[in-house]
């Protein structure tokens, strides 16, 4: 590459504005904690490129399980549970029973002593596998409960933060038998099936994302009917609704970005990080869908770098290191270096979402870096390969014509003290009275011909394409496109 072009033209410092997120104190916590747990399970790298793929670039990032009332885990948690190595010690990293919540208090309003002592008990089981037991155990024997609903809800909270899967699904299928509008039953089954979309990739990933996106559509028409259990306080009421609102827009913005709708994955996954911001997958889905979209949406790279901070706040590397092998290259490309990005992760890692004026500078065209060159260093300073990058683009504007006249104004006081010009050139082609060659190290590595020789005799021995000679001669013009310096009164050095 020649120096010209791969020197980085500066470009103004990118402005991020920080603003308060807003996640309580204790919940970053707990999420801390659980992300900690988990970060040394096996993470999905890349893969092979999106363009060619049939789903996205994939991170299982385990960004916390924090269970309410009415809600239980996060999707990365549940993406460890089925991609995480067998044998993984999962009781040792229990969360903290701080952050589990009484019992409900609809508790008290059973009728019935021994039913009420008996649901009491179950939902103080402290082991999430045993109280999803208890739970089931509760309803069988009370099969005409008043809590029956609830307790079979709370039970299948319970089995998927015990991360058995198939209970989980088996009690959405249960209760949505005998209550299809049920809200909570459909972002069980939402949930769970968009784990498993992640996990199974291919064909089959992408049929159960298909699922998942159905099942969603259902959620947020029942979630429009949906009123928290009896006893249910207003703030409880609201995080379940945000949280069901983010598990249907998540699921909805993954089918969309497995399909490439990527205006249609933009929209459902801000819905989703507007209902939680802190979900990790979502906010990495998002930067895709946004980096993928045609023309490429530079707000993508801020979601991204939001994406990368989160990686790291929680320890974990592998998510980080998938999350930049995916980012990186896209952004040097964009912006013409990875110059900034360090920055931008600091300052999205404070920030919710993208300032107005968010933007990243796109790398100087061909056209302005040649430009700009001639403007920087007298043109006897650059190397021949930069003369010829700016020659090259003489056709750009009328500012690259001038730019181009000085270079060749430069070329032709050499020669005019009687100079020959001396190249030691790859040979490319041979003619009866002439030969292309190669000047440029960029073009002898391609092949390409950016000299044409042109003979005063025909030498004793033709040279061999692929061969290395020495040419001397003189210039005596140019084509820009494709580019090529035109050499007369030539002749071959030691033929």
């Amino acid at each position: 590459m020649n120096r010209i072009l791969a020197k980085a033209i500066e470009a103004p410092a990118m402005v991020v504005k920080p603003s308060t997120p807003a996640i309580s104190a204790t919940t970053r916590k707990i999420r801390a904690q659980v992300s900690m747990a988990f970060a040394s399970f096996d993470i999905a790298g890349v893969g092979p490129a999106f363009e060619t793929a049939s789903q996205p670039p994939r991170v299982s990032t385990p960004s916390g399980a924090v269970r309410s009332g009415f809600w239980a885990a996060s999707l990365s948690a549940v993406l460890l549970a089925v991609s995480a190595p067998a044998g993984a010690a999962w009781a040792q990293d229990a969360i903290p029973q701080s952050a589990l919540p009484p019992p409900s208090t609809t508790v008290l309003a059973i009728k019935d002593p021994a039913e009420a002592s008996d649901y009491a008990a179950a939902m103080i089981v402290t082991d999430p596998g045993e109280q999803g037991a208890a739970l089931e155990a509760f309803v069988a024997k009370y099969p005409a409960s008043r809590v029956k609903a609830e307790a079979l809800e709370n039970a299948m909270a319970a089995w998927l933060e015990a991360r058995n899967l198939d209970k989980v699904e088996a009690l959405s299928n249960r209760i949505l038998t005998a209550e299809p509008g049920n809200a909570r039953a459909l972002a069980m089954g939402v949930f769970v099936k968009r784990a498993q979309a992640a996990a199974a990739q291919g064909p089959q990933g992408a049929a159960l994302a298909e699922q998942a996106g159905a099942e969603a559509e259902k959620g947020l028409a029942a979630l429009v009917r949906w009123r928290p259990r009896e006893g249910a306080s207003d703030a409880d009421g609201a995080a379940v609704r945000s949280e069901m609102q983010a598990t249907f827009n998540g699921a909805l913005g993954y089918r969309a970005l497995l399909r490439k709708d990527y205006p249609g994955a933009k929209t459902y996954y801000l819905a989703a990080l507007k209902a939680d911001p802190s979900d990790l997958d979502d906010v990495y889905q998002l930067a895709v869908s946004l980096l993928q979209a045609s023309p490429l949406q530079p707000a993508g790279f801020w979601w991204a770098a939001r994406a990368d901070s989160m990686a790291g706040a929680a320890g974990n590397h592998d998510a980080q290191a998938a999350i930049e092998a995916y980012v990186k290259p896209r952004y040097s490309r964009y912006h013409g270096g990875e110059d900034g990005w360090d920055g931008l992760v600091i300052e999205a890692g404070s920030g919710l979402a993208p300032p107005a004026d968010f933007a990243v500078a796109p790398a100087a065209s061909p056209a302005a870096v040649a430009v700009q060159a001639v403007h920087d260093a007298p043109v006897s300073a650059l190397s021949f390969s930069d003369w010829e990058f700016i020659l090259a683009q003489r056709d750009a504007s009328p500012a690259n014509q001038a730019a181009a006249d000085k270079v060749w104004a430069n070329i032709a006081a050499l020669q005019s003290r009687g100079l020959h010009l001396k190249f030691d050139i790859k040979v490319i082609a041979v003619g009866p009275n002439g030969v292309d060659g190669a000047i440029t190290e960029d073009n002898q590595q391609a092949g390409h011909a950016d000299l044409h020789v042109k003979l005063t005799a025909p030498p004793a021995k033709a040279p061999v394409a692929g061969s290395t000679i020495s040419v001397t001669g003189v210039l005596t013009g140019y084509t820009p496109t494709p580019f090529a310096f035109t050499m007369e009164q030539a002749q071959i050095v030691g033929l």
